[in-house]
């Protein structure tokens, strides 16, 4: 995946396993947090949210 992971680059990857329903659940979720952390940063100086979706997309396929 590339530096910066995407929800979308997520929802593909979901795509091979999950029906449209599960992965419309997850990008909910996503855009949920990303909400709710609206503003938080890392020390490092990037969003908040880029670190659960890079873990997300972590995983072996």
């Amino acid at each position: 995946m590339s530096a910066e992971a995407t929800v979308e680059g997520l929802a593909k990857e979901l795509s091979t396993y999950l029906d449209t329903n599960r992965i419309n659940q997850v990008r909910r979720a996503y855009y949920y947090a990303e909400q709710a952390h609206e503003g938080q940063m890392r020390k490092s100086g990037d969003r908040y949210i880029t670190h659960p979706l890079a873990v997300a997309t972590s995983w072996p396929t």
